[in-house]
């Protein structure tokens, strides 16, 4: 009898969990014709965004919403709480997804994936709480201010600026401006031409086979600069520097870690480093300050 009634019980709970954990989803698509518009602005709350470029004048937003609860009780809560659209205006088009302004945090329990299809000559600018972002193929610059996730950009060309508050970063080709500031994550930039100013919290950072000059200010984490067609700046608290084929002048200040320079064309000057040493190997150009 006893056995019976802790099976009962067993999977009575089973069938709450499994019920509780439940989710309603649907999609919905819109699809709006671009006019005068130069700018797309995005709001996204939470959920992954995928960014595609067309050839064509249309914007087409696929979404797929998830929302924990039955399909009547989750209808209700979009509803009430959520919107999904786009509008034009004069000279940009606005998309918004995600909960309503003034819905407090704690209703929050939904999200919305979006792939965007957008005209590749369209510069974006997109605002982000909480998701992976993937963008690629854009030919007029982007920006986005990111709270959480993820983020990879590829074959971007413009100026983009990116203000990342945690997650990793993958940026590969394209070119163009690039100005990122990162809260923490790792970041890995490669295969890109133009100048990059980069502003880095936390986690290491990997930049290789780029075609401009880098300037950057770190407090933690290891940096690696490898191939790089142009004079390097860094200011950095605390983790290693690597360098290797810097076809540039090296400027750096570091407090502690180790520092290694190896076939730097130009001049390499430390404006202060720790009680290590850097280390130089091949260096063609004047050293300063070892």
């Amino acid at each position: 009898m006893m056995k019976c009634l802790r099976y009962a019980l067993a999977v009575t709970m089973l069938n709450v969990i499994s019920y509780s954990s439940q989710a309603a989803t649907w999609e919905d698509t819109k699809e709006v014709k671009v006019e005068d518009a130069t700018k797309l602005l995005v709001f996204a709350g939470a959920g992954n965004l995928i960014v595609k470029p067309v050839s064509s004048s249309k914007i087409t937003v696929s979404a797929k919403v998830n929302v924990p609860g039955d399909v009547s009780d989750a209808k209700e809560h979009f509803a009430d709480d959520m919107q999904f659209y786009i509008k034009e205006t004069t000279k940009k088009i606005t998309l918004k997804a995600g909960y309503k302004k003034g819905v407090p945090s704690k209703r929050h329990r939904g999200s919305i994936d979006l792939v965007i299809n957008m005209p590749k000559n369209l510069y974006l600018d997109l605002r982000d709480t909480s998701g992976n972002i993937k963008i690629s193929g854009l030919q007029k610059g982007l920006k986005v201010l990111d709270g959480s996730g993820d983020l990879e950009i590829a074959n971007v060309k413009g100026k983009t600026i990116l203000n990342d508050g945690s997650g990793n970063i993958k940026i590969s080709g394209g070119s163009g401006k690039l100005k990122l500031n990162d809260g923490s994550g790792n970041i890995l930039i490669s295969s890109r031409k133009g100048t990059i100013a980069l502003n880095d919290g936390s986690g290491n950072l990997d930049v290789m086979n780029h075609d401009g000059s880098v300037r950057l200010v770190d407090k933690s984490g290891n940096i690696s600069l490898r191939n790089i067609g142009g004079n390097v700046k860094i200011k950095d608290t605390s983790g290693n520097i690597e360098l290797k084929d810097i076809d540039g002048n090296v400027t750096f200040t570091s407090k502690t870690g180790k520092v290694r320079l190896t076939n730097v064309k130009g001049n390499v000057t430390s404006k202060g480093h720790g009680k290590t040493k850097p280390e130089l190997v091949k260096v063609s150009g004047e050293v300063k300050g070892i």
